[in-house]
């Protein structure tokens, strides 16, 4: 990494009880080769698992690479955007890249990639890769198929869901207007990146880079995956409330009854993890409410696979 010159690319790293994950997160931001000044900022929450313990042995080895902020009291459940407000002083370059502490980057020439790109494309706000999808052992689980978009995306991450991939951004450091924004929304937020890649898509351009620069950790327990179907719901309930509010407040132009279908197909398949009851009964409801669902070849996949044989997919 060069020394010379302003910081470039701040690395905002939030983490929790990530003892198991947070030494190759951090291993992943400093192999990283670059010909411009990049930081690390590492918030560690107040964990209770020895996290912090790692963060400080990793931050002496590369002190002029790694800030560590390390929480004796839990910021995140204070809630309003307390968090935020904690790590807004912190993020000083030109541009952010994001990565929770128990994801990890494998392309050493992620950053340079991206900055690459967005200095040469004044119009995109954000780039974004494609990622190894992983378990709590590092072990690959499942060949990721979600289809990924570049360009204008406002409409298709309203239609879509969220497919930008948290780990594997770099975009252009507009986190005052975002706070800005943030403020004025009437909604309680499940989620901290899925507003705010909407937002962004309404500023600029987002680029879709289909390498793998990063492994993206698929946990038991996290904000978006849960066994617990109740958790799923509330998410997806949310999501959905997202949705409706920037495509109204941005004049997208996704109908309402696209995005209610949309998350009513999403909530079945979820449905379709716990029980073949389960699925049945949501499966039942979409039709009833959705008729032209029953086309879908994704759900129809899912019926035949959880109804027919009674698979959990």
């Amino acid at each position: 990494m060069s020394v010379q010159g302003n910081i470039m690319v701040t690395v905002r790293c939030i983490t929790y009880n990530h003892a198991p994950y947070i030494r190759k997160c951090l291993e992943g931001f400093v192999m990283q080769k670059t010909s411009f000044r990049f930081e690390v900022v590492v918030h560690d929450d107040a964990s209770t698992d020895g996290t912090a313990d790692i963060v400080r042995e990793i931050a002496a080895k590369y002190p002029d690479i790694i800030t560590p902020i390390l929480q004796q009291e839990n910021q995140y459940s204070k809630g309003k955007g307390t968090l935020s407000r904690v790590l807004k002083p912190y993020m000083k370059g030109k541009y952010v890249a994001w990565c929770e502490g128990d994801d990890y980057w494998t392309d050493p020439h992620k950053l340079q990639k991206q900055v690459d790109f967005l200095e040469a494309h004044p119009d995109y706000v954000l780039c974004y890769s494609n990622a190894e999808v992983v378990d709590e052992n590092n072990v690959p689980i499942f060949h990721n198929t979600t289809r990924r978009y570049s360009g204008n995306v406002s409409k298709q991450l309203i239609k879509k869901g969220n497919f930008v991939i948290t780990a594997s951004t770099c975009f252009r450091n507009l986190f005052s207007d975002w706070e800005k924004e943030r403020a004025t929304i009437p909604l309680k937020l499940y989620m901290g990146d899925k507003p705010m890649w909407l937002f962004y898509s309404t500023k600029g351009k987002f680029k879709y880079f289909s390498e793998k620069m990063v492994a993206y950790r698929v946990l038991t327990e996290s904000a978006s995956h849960s066994k617990d179907f109740n958790k799923i719901l509330a998410f997806k309930d949310n999501g959905e409330k997202i949705a409706l509010y920037f495509n109204e407040r941005y004049g997208i132009g996704v109908p309402e009854r696209t995005i209610r279908k949309d998350y009513a197909k999403g909530k079945a398949r979820a449905a379709a993890k716990i029980s073949r009851s389960v699925f049945s009964d949501y499966y039942k409801q979409l039709i009833r409410q959705y008729p032209e669902a029953i086309l879908d070849p994704r759900l129809l996949t899912v019926a035949f696979l959880r109804i027919v044989v009674n698979k959990n997919v």
